[in-house]
């Protein structure tokens, strides 16, 4: 198997064991489901850096798109009005994931945890980046704590 159908691989099973039962639908690597006024995006993301012999490397984005801000900077054609990466969201997590062979069930079993522990924590994050996209404007999340302070 190449890093490649294992990375094919993870995202399959993610989906099937933790992200299909919560509503989450799967576009490659890109998992999205909706809420009442944002759409919640999981991004399973291949370092540059990979030379194509295991482990393979990747990150985990979380992004968000509201769906009812007329002004969003999605609605002026970017994919989302928010991201950022999983280990900014869930402290514990890793900044970067390395998957083999034999760590595909373990992999997997990991980003089945996070990504709940993303989704449980993201909404209390979204208050500053609901208010920055109202005025067309990107965010990262979380929001740096200096941007909230008005010095960014």
């Amino acid at each position: 198997m190449t890093v490649h159908a294992l990375g094919k691989a993870l995202a399959s099973d993610l989906h099937r064991v933790a992200l299909k039962g919560r509503g989450f639908k799967k576009s490659g690597n890109t998992f999205s489901r909706e809420h009442e006024d944002y759409v919640e995006m999981l991004q399973i993301r291949g370092s540059d850096w990979n030379s194509g012999a295991e482990p393979w490397m990747f990150y985990v984005n979380v992004s968000v798109r509201f769906t009812n801000l007329t002004n969003s900077f999605a609605s002026q054609g970017s994919k989302y009005d928010a991201d950022g990466r999983i280990d900014r969201i869930v402290l514990e997590a890793p900044g970067r994931f390395e998957l083999t062979r034999q760590n595909l069930n373990e992999v997997t079993s990991m980003l089945a945890s996070l990504s709940e522990k993303a989704s449980h924590l993201l909404p209390g994050l979204l208050v500053p980046v609901r208010e920055r996209a109202s005025h067309g404007l990107y965010s990262p999340i979380p929001v740096p704590a200096t941007w909230l302070a008005g010095q960014a």
